[in-house]
Order: C-alpha cells, then sequence, then structure tokens
C-alpha cells in the first residue's frame, strides 16, 4: 500500500472532522466524520467556498486565519467558527489548520475541526433585560433600531466605538445618511426588500466614520415591526475591513507571480482578451511581445534558485521599465514573459524591441556582487483581426523560437569560424 493511500485511510479514520482547503477558500476534500457531523455529504462540500458554510459573523476571523497559516507556515491559532448545516442551522467548533506545502494540495491548508455546540449552548433567563442589555452594550457588532420608515430611532455603544459618532447624533437620521454614498442604493433596496416581505436580508456597504473615513461592514437588515416587544426594523453591522482586506489579497494572490509580481498567466489571457475586443472594436492594433530568458536553468543549477528569482525579479523590473505604463508586462511560465502593447505602430515595436535588448546588454549583479549575463530572445505578433488569444500567444512564441534559434546559431563554433 502507498504512503499516499496509507496517509488518506488515516485521514479518513479520524474521529474528528477533517478538511482541506484550497489557496482561494475552496473545499477541495473532506473526511467521513466531517460529513457525519455537519450533516453535508462529501460531494456537496467539495468544490464549494468555504464562505458558504461559515456564519457571516465569523466570516473575516475564518479567511483572516487562513491567510495567515498560508503566510507563516505554520499550524495557525485556535479558532472557534460557527458551521452551518444544511437545515440552515449552524453548530459552533473550534477549528485549527495547518499549511500543505506540496502534494496535490499544494498552498492550501489542512483543518481539523471539533464540535463544541453543547459546550457553547446556553439561555438568557427569560425576561432579563439586564443581562441582555449588558451584551448589546459590549457587543463588538453596531446594533440599532429603525422605524418602518429607516429612521433610527436607537443604537448600541458600538456607534461611538466604531464610527465616532454619538448616538444622540444618529437617533431619528435615515439609516442611508449613515451609509457611503456609492451603497445607498443598493441600502435603501435591501430595507424595501425586508419592508415588503419580512424576514431578514444581509449586504455589505461602507458607512461614514464621523472623521470621513468608509469603513465596510456587513448589515443584516431583520424586519421585526410585527413583534410587539421591538416594533422596528434590527439592523446588525459587523465590520469586515479583515475579510475585505483579505479578499482583496487572495484576488492578487491568484492572478499575480510570487516571485515577480507581475501578472500571471492567468490575468496576462484576461487582459489581452479585453485588450483584442477593445481593439477590434476600435479598429486599433494589438501587439504581442513574447520573451524567454536564454539559459535560465544553467544560472539555477549554477548559482541556486534563490539567485535564479532575483535575476527573475530584475527582469521583470527592466521590461516593466523599457514599456509604457499602458502596456501590460507579465510573467506567463518559469522563463517566459509576455508584453501586451495596445495601439501600437510599426515604429513603435521596432522601437521596443530595441529598448528590451539595450535593458539587457548589461548583467545583474547579485547581492554577492556576482555578475550574470543575460540573454532575452524575444518576437512578436500583431493581431490579425481574426483568431483568439491563444492564436495570437502562438504567433509570438513561434516568432520567439526562431529568433532564439538564430541565437544559438550566432554562437555555435561553426558560425564563429
Amino acid at each position: 500500500m502507498s504512503g499516499q493511500r496509507e496517509h488518506g485511510e488515516l485521514a479518513s479514520a479520524v474521529p474528528d472532522p477533517v478538511v482541506v482547503i484550497g489557496p482561494t477558500g475552496e473545499l477541495l476534500w473532506a473526511n467521513p466524520a466531517a460529513q457525519a457531523t455537519f450533516g453535508w455529504s462529501v460531494d456537496a462540500m467539495v468544490g464549494r467556498s468555504m464562505i458558504d458554510l461559515i456564519h457571516p459573523d465569523d466570516v473575516a476571523t475564518a479567511v483572516t486565519g487562513l491567510v495567515a497559516i498560508v503566510d507563516q507556515g505554520g499550524p495557525g491559532s485556535l479558532m472557534e467558527l460557527r458551521i452551518r448545516n444544511p437545515s440552515g442551522a449552524y453548530q459552533t467548533a473550534e477549528v485549527r489548520g495547518a499549511p500543505l506545502g506540496d502534494g496535490p494540495f499544494a498552498g492550501g491548508a489542512v483543518v481539523v475541526a471539533r464540535d463544541i455546540t453543547d459546550r457553547r449552548r446556553w439561555e438568557l433567563a427569560s425576561g432579563d433585560a439586564n443581562v441582555l442589555g449588558s451584551l448589546l452594550e459590549h457587543s463588538p457588532a453596531v446594533t440599532m433600531l429603525l422605524d418602518r420608515y429607516g429612521r433610527v430611532t436607537g443604537a448600541s455603544r458600538a456607534v461611538t466605538r466604531l464610527l465616532g459618532r454619538e448616538i444622540e447624533a444618529a437617533l431619528r437620521r435615515p439609516l442611508v445618511d449613515l451609509v457611503a454614498e456609492a451603497d445607498r442604493t443598493s441600502v435603501s433596496a435591501e430595507l424595501a426588500l425586508v419592508l415588503a416581505y419580512g424576514g431578514s436580508r444581509t449586504c455589505e456597504a461602507y458607512l461614514q466614520c464621523a472623521d470621513g473615513r468608509s469603513v465596510p461592514f456587513s448589515l443584516t437588515v431583520t424586519n421585526l415591526l410585527d413583534d410587539l416587544t421591538v416594533e422596528g426594523i434590527l439592523v446588525t453591522a459587523v465590520d469586515i475591513t479583515a475579510l475585505v482586506e483579505a479578499r482583496l489579497k487572495i484576488k492578487y494572490q491568484a492572478s499575480h507571480d510570487a516571485v515577480t509580481s507581475l501578472p500571471n498567466r492567468y490575468l496576462i489571457l484576461d487582459r489581452l482578451s479585453h485588450a483584442l475586443a477593445l481593439a477590434r472594436r476600435r479598429g486599433t492594433p494589438v501587439t504581442v511581445f513574447f520573451c524567454d530568458v536564454d539559459d535560465l536553468k544553467a544560472i539555477n543549477d549554477e548559482h541556486g534558485h534563490a539567485v535564479g528569482d532575483a535575476v527573475l525579479a530584475e527582469i521583470a523590473h527592466r521590461l516593466r521599465g523599457v514599456c509604457r505604463s499602458s502596456d501590460t508586462v507579465g510573467r506567463m511560465s518559469g522563463d517566459e514573459f509576455v508584453v501586451i502593447v495596445e495601439e501600437d505602430s510599426e515604429g513603435g515595436v521596432a522601437e521596443l524591441g530595441q529598448r528590451i535588448d539595450a535593458a539587457f546588454a548589461r548583467p545583474v549583479v547579485t547581492g554577492g556582487g556576482t555578475q550574470i549575463d543575460i540573454r532575452m530572445s524575444w518576437g512578436w505578433a500583431r493581431d490579425d483581426g481574426h483568431g483568439g488569444q491563444e492564436e495570437l500567444l502562438a504567433r509570438a512564441d513561434a516568432s520567439m523560437y526562431a529568433a532564439k534559434r538564430a541565437h544559438k546559431r550566432d554562437r555555435s563554433p561553426a558560425t564563429e569560424s
């Protein structure tokens, strides 16, 4: 029996739920205990974003924890999260994760959970207003009560703590006055839907602080107008700054190369697709340069991959330096770079090729003072108005390989004699 199969059987036999989460938050694998504990079949879990199964108030904690695990390269801190089961109810679980550095799930994390719903289940004594009031005042979320016209009639002290606003100044104002202008229409629409159909709705919006800042919040709006005790609309707002920042980081990591910070293949193809569509509507040209670093493997073998990565970062820096700000410079694969040039001219293409050659005429100097000569082979192709992005890249790639063969002939002993 292979080691991989043994590990899989061991993980499946663990009595606590075990799941594997990909670098962008998707569930990649789950053991039988996860199915038994939370009620989801393995097929229903795999491929789904972890955000779909986590209580909205706990999403920021979960995403921040996942990013920390991947960034730090070690086990994360113990967290408590509420996990949704198929019926819509939530179970409280203690979870802890660790990064997966290699194998089929490289870049993701393995997470072990333990259901502690019974441990955390407790009830407030009926009618204990003092306890309820204390909980509300110390809650990290902003809680507001609105009348049927959307005006604030009550608010927790978190309004002052998180938004810097005095409670009295917020009272009798429409909720949308506290919302950033760009989000007012969507928040008004959510309020209208809750008024019309009842129940609860959740949305994300930026709220305005007294000092002029806008902070992202997750708003849950619940219609309690028919509740004789409340007779209003309950709004709970949770600061999701950490979640928004984590999303942006995950999105950036998914579309950019880690070594050079250039757009990766995914983003290159996306930008090229948009460039071609726009150019064909306008009748303007698009040219793709395909660049290849000669003998990068030899550099890695002789100086090590750390030096090889430093060389790649310098190559990216020099390529950006010779291109226009409107051009896209990206890393296609290990030693291949692409430049997308929009609204170019024949003369502009020739000049860019000359600038590329000039940029790599001088060696790269490493941190240790070693000089490494870089030879860049490049070719280009211009959109002919017919093929797609892959066809254009293939023609540029063929042009680059023709240049690379010419370089090899120029350096061969037969040519030099």
